[in-house]
C-alpha cells in the first residue's frame, strides 16, 4: 500500500482497476450516447435544407432518424447510469476499505499526534471524493471530449473559416479553464483540509462533552469552533470567488465565439455558400455548447475540489509506517516470556533533547512478577510502550525468549502480551464483545467465568440486557471501576505469557481492590508479569520491584530489600504510609 503515498493517480488507478469491465463499460456507453445525441443538429439541419426546398420525404426520413437518435441516446446514458449506481458504490466502500486498513497499521505515536475525528474525516474524504471523481470524468469531461470534436468536425464540414472560428474559442476557453487548475488545486487542497479541522475539532469536543460540561468550557468551544469554521469560510470564499472569475472570463470567451462565428455565417449565407439549415445547425452546437464551456472551470472546480480532498486524506492516512514488520520477521510463539533490555536508547521524537532512557538494561526471568515504581514521567509507561512496540529505540535492543522484538511481527508480539492500561479502551458494543475482544473465540462460558473472576458479573446480571448490554463510546455508561474490571476479564481471557498492568487497580474502590487483588494473583500464576502502580502496598507481593528515577533504574530488589537499604523507594514508601512529613 506504501505506493499511494501522496499519488492519488495510483490510488485511484488501483481502485478503478479492481473492476475494470465496468470502466471500458462506461467509456463504450457514454462515447456512443454521445455520437448518437450529436446527430441530432445535423439532422436538422438536414430537416430545415428539406422544409427551404420542399423536399417531404427528406423531412419525414430525417425526422424519423433524428428521433431514433434521440430515443437510443438516452437509453445509453441510462445505461452508463445503472453501471455507475453498481461501479461507484463498489468503489466508494473499496477505496474507504483500503484508507481504513492502512490507516489501523500506523503505530500509537502516529493517533497521539493526531485529532480522531480529522483522520475518520480523511478516511471519508477519500472514499467520496473517489465516487465524486468518477462521474465527472466520465459525464463532463469524456462526454464533453466527444462533444467537443465532434462540433468541431461538423463546423468544418459547413465552412472552413467557420470551423477555424469555432475552433479557435474552443482552444481559448478550455486552455483557460486548464491553466487555472493548479491555483484551484490548491485553494481545494486547503479548503479540504480546513473542513477536516472543523469536523475534527467538533467530533473532539463531543467526545469529550462530560469534560467539557464539567469545566463549564461549552462557551469556550464554542469560541474554538467559531474559529476553525471563520478558517473555513476564509477558504471557501476564496476558491468560490476564485471559480466567478474564470466563468466570467470563460462568458466573455463564448460570447466572442458566438458573435464571430454568427457575423462571418450571416455573411457566407448572403453570398450562398451558407444554407439556412447549415445556420441553424451552428446555432445548435453553439447553444449545446454555451453551458458546457461556460461551466467547463465549474467541472474543473468539482473535480480539483474532490481531487484535491483525495490528496490532503492520502497524504495523512498513507504516510509512511512509523514501526513496521523487518522483512525477514518470522510467524514466531513466545512461550516462556524472558524479557531483556539491552543497552536502551530512547527519546520520543528525534528533535526531543529530553532522552527517556540512556543506555537502560533491565532481565525479567520466565514467570517472574515485576513492579514498576517511579514519579510521573520516571519512564514506566515508556517501558511498557517499547516493549509492546508502540514506539521503537534508537539503539540497543529489546529481546523476548532471546528473539529481538524487532525482528517479530507485531501481531505475534502483542498476542503474547495481554495488556490491561490505566484508561479502560473499550468499545460502543456488548459487554462480552468487550470482554472477549482479546480471545474472540471464547466460548459465552468461558467469558462468564473470566467476569466473575474479575468480579464483574456482580454488574452485569443487574443490567437488563446483561453481557448484551451497550456500554456507550469509550464505555461511558459504566462507571471506571466496572470498565477496569472488564478490562481485567478480557485480560483472563487472553492466554498469554506475559502479562502487563497499568495502574489496573487505581479505579477501584477497596473493597472491590481486594477481591481484585486475589484474582490478579491467580492470573499472574505461570505468567511473566510486569506491574506499574503508584499504590505501593499493591507490590508488595512481586518478586521484583524496579524503581525509575527520570529514565532510569536506580534500584532493584524485593519490597523488604528495598526499604532496608532506605534509598528512593522507602522514600516514596514513608510518603505513603504517611510516616514522614
Amino acid at each position: 500500500m506504501q505506493k499511494f503515498q501522496h499519488d492519488p493517480h495510483s490510488f485511484l488507478l488501483f481502485v478503478v482497476g479492481q473492476k475494470k469491465h465496468f470502466c471500458f463499460m462506461m467509456i463504450i456507453f457514454v462515447v456512443s450516447a454521445r455520437l448518437l445525441y450529436m446527430t441530432v443538429p445535423f439532422f436538422t439541419k438536414q430537416i430545415t435544407d428539406a422544409l427551404t426546398n420542399s423536399y417531404e420525404n427528406m423531412v419525414y426520413l430525417n425526422v424519423g432518424l433524428l428521433l431514433a437518435a434521440i430515443i437510443l441516446s438516452t437509453i445509453f446514458y441510462r445505461i452508463t447510469g445503472l453501471i455507475a449506481a453498481r461501479w461507484n458504490a463498489f468503489m466508494e466502500v473499496h477505496a474507504a476499505q483500503l484508507a481504513f486498513d492502512y490507516l489501523i497499521g500506523h503505530s500509537a505515536q502516529y493517533f497521539a499526534n493526531r485529532l480522531s475525528g480529522k483522520l475518520q474525516n480523511k478516511v471519508l474524504n477519500i472514499s467520496t471524493a473517489v465516487s465524486g471523481i468518477m462521474p465527472i470524468i466520465f459525464w463532463d469531461f469524456l462526454d464533453l471530449v466527444v462533444k467537443l470534436i465532434l462540433s468541431v468536425a461538423l463546423a468544418f464540414s459547413v465552412n472552413v473559416y467557420i470551423g477555424g472560428i469555432f475552433l479557435f474559442f474552443i482552444l481559448i476557453s478550455v486552455s483557460l479553464s486548464a491553466a487555472m487548475t493548479k491555483r484551484l488545486s490548491q485553494y481545494s487542497w486547503e479548503q479540504a483540509d480546513a473542513s477536516s479541522e472543523v469536523r475534527g475539532t467538533m467530533v473532539d469536543v463531543v467526545s469529550n462533552i462530560l469534560a467539557v460540561k464539567q469545566n463549564v468550557a461549552t462557551v469556550r468551544e464554542s469560541k474554538n469552533a467559531e474559529n476553525v469554521l471563520a478558517n473555513y469560510s476564509q477558504k471557501r470564499k476564496r476558491t468560490w470567488t476564485f471559480f466567478e472569475k474564470i466563468l466570467f472570463l470563460n462568458n466573455v470567451v463564448i460570447f466572442f465565439m458566438i458573435s464571430s462565428v454568427m457575423i462571418v455565417a450571416v455573411y457566407l449565407w448572403k453570398l450562398d455558400a451558407l444554407s439556412p439549415g447549415d445556420i441553424i445547425m451552428m446555432l445548435m452546437l453553439m447553444n449545446g455548447l454555451f453551458g458546457d464551456l461556460q461551466f467547463l472551470s465549474s467541472s474543473f472546480n468539482r473535480f480539483m475540489e474532490r481531487y484535491g480532498q483525495m490528496r490532503e486524506g492520502l497524504e495523512e492516512v498513507f504516510a509512511p509506517y512509523a514501526i513496521v514488520d523487518h522483512s525477514a520477521a518470522k510467524n514466531g510463539v513466545i512461550k516462556n516470556g524472558v524479557i531483556v533490555f539491552d543497552n536502551v536508547h530512547f527519546r520520543y521524537e528525534e528533535e526531543d533533547t529530553q532522552v527517556v532512557f540512556d543506555h537502560l538494561s533491565l532481565t525479567i526471568s520466565a514467570g517472574q512478577k515485576v513492579g514498576l515504581v517511579g514519579e510521573s514521567g520516571a519512564g514506566k509507561s515508556t517501558f511498557v510502550s517499547l516493549l509492546l512496540r508502540f514506539v521503537e529505540p534508537e539503539n540497543g535492543n529489546i529481546r523476548i525468549d532471546g528473539c529481538d522484538i524487532a525482528y517479530m511481527r507485531q501481531d505475534d508480539l502483542r498476542d503474547a502480551i495481554a495488556y490491561v492500561p490505566q484508561d479502560a479502551l473499550l468499545f460502543h458494543r456488548s459487554l462480552k464483545d468487550n470482554i472477549t475482544y482479546g480471545n474472540p473465540n471464547a466460548t459465552d462460558e468461558e467469558a462468564i467465568t473470566a467476569a466473575g473472576r474479575a468480579y464483574a458479573r456482580e454488574f452485569i446480571e443487574k443490567m437488563p440486557d446483561k453481557y448484551d448490554t451497550l456500554v456507550g463510546e469509550r464505555g461511558i455508561k459504566l462507571s471506571g471501576g466496572q470498565k477496569q474490571r472488564v478490562m481485567i476479564a478480557r485480560a483472563m481471557l487472553k492466554k498469554s505469557p506475559i502479562l502487563v498492568l497499568d495502574e489496573a487497580t487505581s479505579a477501584l474502590d477497596s473493597r472491590s481492590e481486594k477481591y481484585i487483588q486475589e484474582a490478579l494473583e491467580g492470573l499472574m500464576k505461570n505468567r511473566t508479569t510486569i506491574v506499574i502502580a503508584h499504590r505501593l502496598s499493591t507490590l508488595k507481593k512481586m518478586d521484583r520491584i524496579v524503581v525509575f528515577d527520570n529514565g532510569n533504574i536506580v534500584e532493584d530488589g524485593s519490597h523488604e530489600e528495598l526499604l532496608a537499604i532506605k534509598g528512593k523507594y522507602y522514600m516514596l514508601w514513608q510518603h505513603q504510609s504517611g510516616t514522614l512529613m
